[in-house]
């Protein structure tokens, strides 16, 4: 696994400025036709309750959403040279031979890994300096650990039009496919439903879900599914190229399965008086979607997982999202 050599602590202040890059890089987004959303069982997958839980009910802005999650290509050209100093080329898959390139897949094409929540918030804020929009967080006080910024104050710029991470309503929302009447919305994974969907435990294994997600069992495999666990090291182990499985309806790849994404919103129970962008206590911020080291369970986009803010992790990755007219709702 990744070394981790100890370093000094830096408190930093953050200047953006302006943060003028060479180069340009490519950010496929999509467009999210918003709704009105009513939560109740019937958006409830085994035990898994998603963001819409009754009575919550949820009127949903239109917005935009990363087409792939944010690729190691696309991280390093952006964090390459970056005011703080925080390491452009976080992924374990980069930096440990256990983490070897299939063939026929390209390295900068992968999830970007090994990224702190608040190293994902501040590629956010330097993407969106580096394409002239506002920043969406203030960020103040970073502290730098290791090349990673493990504590910092965050705030919401109210009405920023500038990239920023998903809301957990956001990400499900467009997980589903955007469209509460339509039959995707209760599909199992992003763009595919499952022969298990009746069964009264959540599967480990599930071959339904091939198509659309990189997951434990399909990861060293070719991407189908075996009964056999994937060894340390093989082909396979760990994340894959984007974009490779099929997308779901609304044109999104990987939001089931190769890597988790982080979300804005803290990790917590939901109930009828969460606001939309999630609540305001609790250590853990939220992550979506799955990995390709977990089991299917993991990709159903209902299921809920969080993790600690300064987490460095092979599973972890996140994509981008931006608002039509303010941050958020």
């Amino acid at each position: 696994m990744k070394k981790l050599v100890p370093v000094l602590c830096l408190v930093l202040p953050v200047l953006f400025a302006a943060y003028p890059r060479s180069g340009d890089v490519e950010v496929a987004m999509v467009s999210v036709l918003g709704a009105s959303v009513t939560g109740g069982p019937a958006n409830a997958f085994w035990n898994f309750e998603g963001a819409f839980t009754a009575p919550r009910k949820l009127k949903v802005a239109s917005f935009q959403l990363g087409k792939f999650p944010v690729t190691k290509d696309q991280y390093r050209t952006v964090m390459e040279g970056n005011p703080l100093g925080v390491d452009a080329d976080p992924s374990f898959s980069s930096n440990d031979p256990l983490y070897p390139l299939c063939e026929g897949e390209v390295d900068g094409r992968r999830p970007v890994e090994g990224v702190t929540w608040y190293d994902a918030v501040y590629f956010c804020n330097l993407l969106s300096a580096r394409k002239g929009f506002r920043q969406a967080y203030e960020l103040r006080d970073p502290l730098l650990e290791g090349g990673h910024i493990t504590d910092a104050a965050v705030s919401v710029v109210p009405k920023a039009d500038g990239y920023r991470l998903p809301t957990e309503v956001e990400w499900e929302f467009a997980a589903r496919g955007g469209k509460p009447t339509g039959p995707a919305w209760n599909y199992i994974y992003a763009g595919r439903d499952s022969v298990a969907r009746y069964g009264a435990e959540a599967p480990e294994l599930d071959a339904e879900q091939d198509g659309v997600a990189w997951y434990r069992h399909n990861t060293c495999n070719g991407g189908v599914t075996q009964d056999a666990s994937f060894i340390e090291g093989n082909a396979g182990w760990g994340s894959h190229q984007v974009g490779l499985k099929k997308p779901n309806s609304l044109g999104l790849y990987d939001m089931s399965g190769n890597v988790w994404e982080w979300c804005w919103d803290r990790y917590a129970v939901i109930d009828g008086t969460t606001p939309i962008d999630g609540a305001d206590f609790g250590d853990l911020r939220c992550c979506r979607g799955g990995a390709w080291f977990c089991a299917a369970s993991c990709s159903c986009v209902a299921r809920r997982g969080g993790d600690i803010v300064d987490r460095q992790s092979p599973y972890i990755g996140f994509r981008v999202a931006r608002s039509k007219k303010k941050l958020f709702f």
